[in-house]
């Protein structure tokens, strides 16, 4: 009976150590495993939704500063392999367009993202001098110009439409700001901004305040701005609507 009960702690003994052993060679396999890889896959399309083609697209690696870049296809579509699990940011850079930055989480085998790129908003800076005539006279009451054809650009081999078309908007009409005479009387200076959207048929909505030194600066130069107006923008042939920030100095007349 001892000899029985010895043989069996021994082979107990034997079959731990041989799950130990089998246990340590799974954490080796496992260690010795590359990490998970994800792949990146989207799509770049203007506000009309229409694919951009051959636009980089470029991911960097936020935690290791390497940076992944790609190229979209005809259908605007593109494909980053071999990405490790972490945080990212995407970068799309397009004349016509706001430059898009977005944080990207990868994880799993596949992440996919729409890239829709915004029509880059116009920046006006205006200068009203105190007694003297209006500023660049030569962009006051253009006439509207003759019409251009614009024939939207397709895919010469599916017939599908290309995007990335951008005629920014021409300005027609721009009042000049009356200086407060108060103001002037007082030889103060002044800056103002405003923030708009310049709409399909030209002229200006949704007028902001951001910022005034003065209030009667402020009303004089939104006053003036309203009454602005433009030759529509368009996008692939088609009347958009253009954000816009109007920057108004007003400026003592000096002896």
């Amino acid at each position: 009976m001892p000899h029985a009960r010895i043989t069996r702690q021994l082979f107990l003994l034997a079959l731990v150590v041989a799950m130990g052993a089998g246990g340590a060679d799974r954490l080796d396999a496992q260690a010795r495993s590359p990490d998970s890889r994800s792949t990146l896959v989207g799509v770049v399309v203007d506000p009309s939704h229409a694919p951009l083609p051959d636009v980089a697209v470029v991911v960097e690696d936020l935690s290791r500063r390497v940076t992944h870049r790609a190229t979209t296809d005809r259908q605007g579509r593109f494909e980053i392999t071999d990405l490790p699990a972490g945080e990212f940011e995407a970068e799309v850079a397009v004349a016509g367009f706001a430059v898009f930055r977005e944080s990207v989480r990868v994880a799993g085998p596949m992440v996919e993202r729409e890239i829709v790129l915004a029509i880059d908003a116009l920046e006006e800076t205006f200068t009203v001098v105190a007694g003297a005539g209006p500023a660049n006279p030569d962009g006051l009451g253009r006439e509207r110009g003759e019409v251009e054809p614009c024939v939207a650009p397709v895919d010469p081999e599916t017939q599908s439409p290309i995007g990335g078309r951008v005629r920014p908007p021409r300005m027609l009409t721009r009042v000049p700001p009356a200086f407060p005479d108060h103001l002037r009387e007082a030889e103060l200076e002044g800056r103002v901004r405003l923030s708009g959207r310049i709409s399909a048929d030209g002229t200006l909505a949704d007028v902001t305040l951001l910022e005034a030194s003065h209030p009667d600066f402020a009303a004089a130069a939104e006053e003036a701005v309203r009454n602005w107006t433009w030759e529509e923008a368009l996008l692939n042939c088609m009347p958009v609507d253009v954000g816009i920030t109007v920057t108004v100095q007003f400026m003592p007349q000096r002896p």
